[in-house]
């Protein structure tokens, strides 16, 4: 059996419980923390458990024999033990310190290359290759830069993944008496927070001392051993595009270098929100697309425009189109009454128009038509579709959001093609046709129906389903 090899110098913690009279009265207590010398831990009990797409648990019990722990295949000096004992009896932090996880100056400075390498493009072999030579410049600084990074390291705790719900559990003990234990159930890399509990002594601490500690007593391979261990290097290239600063940054740069001198005049005539710079990851992506929501300062205040387009060298080309063709794009909603007044009202209405393009061309939304009878109505109108402007409504004054798709005609009559939810505005499914699953009602996926609807909106003509999907 090979055994891990480490050389320990601790200095006794506390004096050994005195009689067998005073371990007696001592069980009937938990043992505090000043009580416990660590020559005295008998037994060290492991439950690991992890719930997501399936459940998977793991224990391992250890037993002292001499100067190791002993147990199921496994054997530790019982200086491994000793080195999370002592972590677990430091001052707690209360906060995420990103020194203490590693992040140094001298760790930067060892590391440079390989972070620039993690953002390299696969061919060009250029950091941020999609960037601008300005923009570059900036993102290598801010790559390096050691309190960018320590913000990224601090907002780890914030992460959260609906399907991973992993637990540790480390309990130590003399004979049956349990003395302390040390658990987390964080999803993050280092697993902090740890609860740490010496008798009736509970606190929590932030202090990776205790996942670097953990993970050397944990076998290769037992479930969470990674994920404790901590990925510095991976949390930072990871995260690196969402920090604020540089959201706030490269967005700027992105629109100054597209537009020129008409930047000015695009932020006094738009008033752009959800303002984002996507990237590939650490692939070297970044910045790849610009996405915002636009809104011009003369439409109503719930007609917007989503707008995601390309980055190539640090440009958006959209973007300088958009100033002279968006709000031409948006007149025929601005022109109809009806349309105007679902987004001045009280109720939550919203419409949403695309900078460009338009699904009447869309290969899927006829699939979906012709599966539930109307792909012969899908072509029939085709041509119609392509010279109306699309445009969604959402609908807020429900439980959920109801969503639907239409088109504003070129004589200024609608068109109803789809919809999410258990209607449309106060028609009811199967007054728009519908003649499909309930539970298609019920889920987010889109019921393609044909509904002519006047221009100050009542229904005209409806082509009922004849298929179910």
């Amino acid at each position: 059996m090979r055994l891990i090899s480490i050389a320990l110098s601790l200095p006794l913690l506390a004096t050994r419980l005195a009689a067998a009279g005073a371990q007696g009265d001592a069980a009937a207590a938990p043992p505090q923390q000043s009580d416990v010398d660590f020559r005295e831990i008998t037994v060290l009990t492991i439950h690991a458990k992890h719930m997501g797409w399936g459940t998977v648990e793991t224990n391992l019990t250890l037993w002292r024999h001499e100067d190791r722990f002993i147990g199921e295949g496994h054997a530790f000096p019982e200086a491994v033990v000793f080195n999370l004992l002592a972590a677990m009896q430091r001052r707690p932090l209360d906060k995420i310190d990103p020194g203490n996880l590693g992040l140094t100056p001298e760790w930067v400075a060892t590391n440079r290359t390989r972070l620039l390498t993690a953002f390299d493009g696969q061919e060009e072999n250029t950091v941020f290759p999609r960037a601008s030579a300005r923009q570059r410049a900036w993102l290598t600084n801010a790559l390096l830069d050691v309190e960018i990074l320590g913000d990224l390291v601090r907002g780890s705790i914030y992460s959260h993944h609906t399907d991973d719900y992993p637990e540790i559990h480390l309990v130590f003990s003399r004979g049956d008496t349990e003395v302390a234990r040390v658990e987390s159930w964080d999803q993050s890399t280092f697993m902090l927070p740890w609860t740490v509990t010496w008798g009736t002594n509970r606190r929590t601490t932030y202090d990776a001392e205790i996942s670097r500690a953990v993970a050397n007593l944990l076998p290769n391979g037992f479930l969470h051993r990674k994920r404790i261990q901590g990925d510095l290097f991976t949390l930072l290239t990871g995260r690196f595009e969402n920090h604020p600063k540089l959201q706030a940054e490269i967005g700027r740069m992105v629109l100054e270098e597209s537009l020129g001198a008409d930047a000015n005049r695009f932020l006094c005539e738009f008033e752009l929100t959800h303002c984002r710079v996507w990237g590939g990851g650490s692939s070297g992506g970044f910045p790849s697309t610009w996405v915002a929501v636009l809104h011009r300062t003369n439409w109503p205040a719930r007609v917007q425009m989503p707008v995601q387009t390309r980055v190539e060298q640090g440009v958006a080309p959209l973007l300088r189109r958009l100033l002279d063709s968006a709000d031409a794009r948006v007149q025929p909603i601005l022109r109809n009454p009806w349309l105007v007044s679902l987004v001045q009202g009280e109720e939550k209405y919203t419409i949403e128009v695309a900078p460009e393009g338009s699904p009447a061309d869309d290969g899927i939304m006829r699939g979906h038509a012709a599966k539930v009878g109307l792909g012969g109505f899908h072509d029939e109108h085709q041509s119609l579709m392509r010279r109306g402007l699309f445009f969604t409504l959402r609908d807020n004054t429900g439980r959920t959001t109801r969503t639907s798709g239409w088109f504003v005609l070129p004589d200024g009559k609608l068109l109803l093609v789809r919809f999410s939810g258990d209607g449309v505005l106060d028609w009811s499914p199967e007054e728009l046709g519908f003649s499909g699953l309930e539970k298609h009602l019920r889920d987010y996926s889109y019921n393609m129906v044909g509904v002519f609807v006047t221009s100050d909106g009542q229904i005209e003509k409806v082509v009922p389903q004849t298929g179910t999907r």
